[in-house]
């Protein structure tokens, strides 16, 4: 191939790559949900209760939400039809959906939330403090709406933003969605939960977070991936005493199954040997191991000590000339504590039940048993 020729070729192809780019930038600027970085899902309630479709509702990056024409089916007195194209009927009349009018994300069709209430004939707003859409038919829904966003105001962001999700509740192990929240005083807030079947659920948190519940999507990754083939070293300072493991043992979890507020363990123990135990769930599934096991291997964050030290705290003992760390790693932290700083020399009185520590300048040189 000549010189110009070859020039002329790679000016066609490049001309080709730039039409496909255009084309595609394009589209994505009409599309707003394809052009979004991360579209953020949103839950929608129709007359106060969750709706649930299989393509999620979105907030995209040009701060509109979108909707799934598919929620039309969950939805009384409005229709929707695929023959010859979509076409939805409602009290507002009857409308055509095509390309001009909605945009296809993830093989689903999608119109602005503004536009799906004109179609749909339905009231609504979109409310950013618990990511949701209401939606209402009457005015007594409306009046329940608006008191169930309210009731979204003086909650921290961690308690609204599980507003709409879907939730694994351990107890049963159910599942369900949050479709309201509430302060009821004393330090609680109200979760109520609509579970499968349509029937309702109260749950009750003294806390900032849950521990009746976790978010499901929490659920599946603690299943599937959370802590599967990780390392961990037991501590039996917070260990129940039936647990057979020893202290600072090194596991390989192998699986885990949360069954009725606990979480099943298989691991493989030091021995290489294959074990198994039950743990309570502590405030969250995640918790469940952080509280009670090193996820660190506590021999790298203090190389120094000497291999007896290591021995005594793996049978949970101590001796004279043991740091204060060290005493921690062996019994876990004191009951109370007591101290006195002179001018050369510090002491303190660690009391364990009946048992007192006595440490001069940070070692350990005596205890007694009362």
């Amino acid at each position: 191939m000549s010189n110009a020729k070859s020039k002329g070729f790679l000016l066609f192809i490049s001309m080709l790559v730039f039409l496909f780019a255009w084309n595609a930038k394009s589209y994505a600027s009409n599309n707003a949900l394809e052009a979004s970085k991360y579209p953020q899902e949103v839950a929608v309630f129709v007359n106060n209760k969750v709706s649930i479709v299989t393509p999620k509702a979105y907030w995209a990056d040009n701060d509109k939400v979108y909707v799934p024409i598919k929620q039309i089916t969950k939805m009384k007195g409005v229709t929707l039809s695929t023959n010859n194209g979509i076409t939805v009927k409602s009290s507002n009349g009857s409308f055509k959906l095509d390309r001009s009018n909605s945009i296809v994300y993830k093989n689903a069709t999608y119109v602005t939330f503004e536009k799906f209430l004109k179609i749909t004939g339905y009231s609504g707003r979109f409310e950013w403090r618990g990511s949701s859409i209401f939606l209402w038919s009457d005015y007594a829904n409306y009046e329940a709406t608006v008191k169930k966003i309210n009731a979204l105001k003086p909650l921290p962001a961690m308690m609204y933003n599980f507003m709409g999700s879907k939730v694994y509740l351990y107890e049963g192990d159910r599942i369900g969605w949050v479709s309201g929240i509430k302060k009821t005083g004393y330090g609680s807030t109200e979760f109520l939960i609509q579970m499968q079947d349509g029937s309702m659920v109260v749950e009750d948190v003294f806390d900032e977070s849950p521990n009746a519940f976790c978010e499901y999507a929490d659920y599946q990754e603690f299943m599937s991936k959370g802590f599967i083939n990780d390392y961990v070293w037991a501590n039996k300072n917070v260990l129940p005493e039936s647990n057979p493991l020893y202290n600072l043992e090194k596991i390989k979890i192998l699986s885990v199954k949360v069954k009725n507020k606990e979480v099943n363990f298989t691991v493989k123990r030091a021995s290489g040997k294959t074990g198994s135990f039950k743990l309570p769930i502590q405030s969250y599934l995640n918790g469940t191991v952080f509280n009670n096991f090193y996820t660190n291997d506590p021999k790298k964050a203090y190389p120094s000590w000497k291999a007896k030290a290591w021995e005594l705290i793996a049978e949970q003992s101590i001796s004279k000339g043991m740091t204060k760390d060290m005493v921690l790693m062996s019994w876990g932290s004191p009951d109370d504590t007591s101290s006195y700083s002179g001018t050369y020399i510090s002491t303190d009185t660690w009391t364990y039940g009946d048992t007192y520590l006595y440490f001069t300048n940070g070692i350990l040189d005596s205890w007694m048993d009362l």
